[in-house]
């Protein structure tokens, strides 16, 4: 899930096997700009030498919080809730993120 913290606009995206594809983050980007900061949690997609290099390429700064302090990604882990519930609304044989509510 990736979260602008300025806008509050959030895009989910399905990640295979806790491997983080820079396509997303590219499809993203083409978007709505390459931003100067990202912030993200300590998990294994992020913390890869392919992501750090991907950073460097695009010239961003990338950041982790504490593995063990999730609030200091709050906002993150608030829209990981809502997203959460609107999941659950849908039908369980059709859980599908693009479905709309």
């Amino acid at each position: 899930m990736v979260v602008d913290y300025y806008l509050r606009y959030f895009k989910i995206a399905k990640l295979e096997k806790h491997q983080c594809k820079n396509s997303d983050f590219k499809s993203i980007f083409a978007r709505h700009g390459i931003p100067t900061k990202i912030r993200c949690d300590s998990g294994s997609q992020y913390s890869s030498v392919e992501f750090q290099k991907f950073a460097k390429t695009w010239n961003f700064q990338h950041t982790t919080s504490s593995l063990y302090h999730q609030q200091s990604n709050g906002l993150a882990e608030k829209y990981v809730n809502i997203v959460k519930t609107l999941l659950d609304k849908t039908e369980a044989d059709e859980r599908d993120p693009y479905i709309t509510v």
